[in-house]
């Protein structure tokens, strides 16, 4: 499949849903079909800004679609889409965007490894893997600073329970320490989910410097920077 065109397309403002104090869901519903593929991302337009969110949900929710939005005032940009979005029926959005994507099934096991929100990405990835019916082994590394913000823990859950090829680790790399949790960075975790480094594709999804603390570690293991995959290569590469 080729990679689907960028379009501008109008959007209504389903539902939004407070996951945390600072972290929301966002529902929205696309004026015309959009084709897509699990894990791009969409752009927000508000005049002349636009700003990028992972879509959450698979190409098989069709016209609807989820955003994971972290808001706050250290971030002044995502309070002015919180407004937009909480104060606007509808919204304008560019997509879809990034070549981070899952197309066919692959024939090497799945490791999503997950920061905070970067979890929006993996959630389309493997609901996809699952709406297709893949039997690929996958691994969910989702790390987080508190259990609070893993924000949608019981989701990934689930899919480990319903899901015989599915793996979950929850990673903490604050000072909790709770039952069924790893206590660590995630990258540092997710080395240690690894059965073989040569049979693994590594899909990277959160900050830049989550994201390269990943490429160097597993690269340290011999893992070919071809089998490491990430947004942030593209929109914030090293120099």
């Amino acid at each position: 499949m080729t990679t689907p065109p960028i379009r501008n397309v109008t959007a209504t403002v389903v539902a939004i849903e407070d996951l945390t104090p600072d972290i929301a869901r966002v529902f929205l519903r696309l004026d015309e079909p959009v084709v897509r593929l699990a894990g791009q991302y969409l752009e927000i337009l508000d005049g002349d800004n636009a700003y990028a969110f992972s879509i959450a949900s698979p190409p098989a929710s069709g016209n609807d679609l989820e955003l994971h939005v972290r808001h706050g005032a250290d971030n002044p940009s995502s309070l002015r889409v919180m407004s937009l979005l909480r104060d606007s029926a509808r919204v304008m959005l560019r997509l879809p965007q990034g070549d981070c994507v899952l197309r066919e099934e692959p024939a090497l096991p799945l490791l999503f490894i997950a920061g905070s929100t970067g979890f929006s990405q993996v959630k389309a990835f493997v609901e996809h893997a699952i709406a297709q019916g893949w039997t690929v082994p996958v691994t969910v590394c989702w790390g987080a600073r508190s259990a609070a913000d893993l924000y949608l823990h019981a989701l990934p859950q689930q899919w480990a329970r319903k899901h015989a090829n599915l793996r979950y680790v929850p990673v903490l790399s604050g000072d909790e320490d709770v039952a069924g949790m790893r206590r660590g960075l995630v990258p540092t975790v997710a080395l240690e989910s690894v059965d073989d480094f040569a049979q693994v594709l590594v899909y990277a999804c959160g900050s830049p410097p989550m994201v390269y603390a990943v490429l160097d570690a597993f690269a340290a293991r011999g893992v070919p920077a071809q089998r490491i995959f990430s947004d942030v290569f593209a929109w914030a590469p090293r120099p």
